[in-house]
């Protein structure tokens, strides 16, 4: 089995949405200030949930593949738009995550 790397600069697979903002703050009182860019630990971010304009961009997927699908399920139940969800299930062949998808569709659906 060939081990995939996961790029070092994760930022390129992410995008700011809903938000005229140009920084945040984390709860930890961590400052981002997104007019330098997107952060290198945007993937980290994004695990936490907690971030409400970090958005996946087509190809985030492989920055997944080696999560558990409870952790792929965990990460579905917080996105916050259909996009992520649909690039979340690409991470995952587990009839789990699929089935976790397709529930959370369904909020999506207007």
């Amino acid at each position: 089995m060939i081990k995939q790397e996961i790029p070092a600069n994760t930022g390129i697979y992410f995008e700011l949405f809903n938000t005229n903002s140009t920084s945040f703050i984390m709860p930890d009182n961590t400052t981002i200030n997104f007019s330098l860019g997107m952060p290198y630990n945007s993937l980290d971010i994004y695990k936490m949930g907690n971030f409400p304009y970090l958005g996946l961009k087509e190809g985030a997927e492989i920055l997944f593949k080696n999560e558990s699908i409870e952790n792929i399920i965990k990460y579905i139940s917080q996105a916050k738009r259909k996009g992520d969800v649909l690039i979340l299930s690409k991470s995952s062949t587990s009839e789990k995550v699929k089935k976790a998808a397709d529930e959370k569709l369904k909020f999506f659906i207007t």
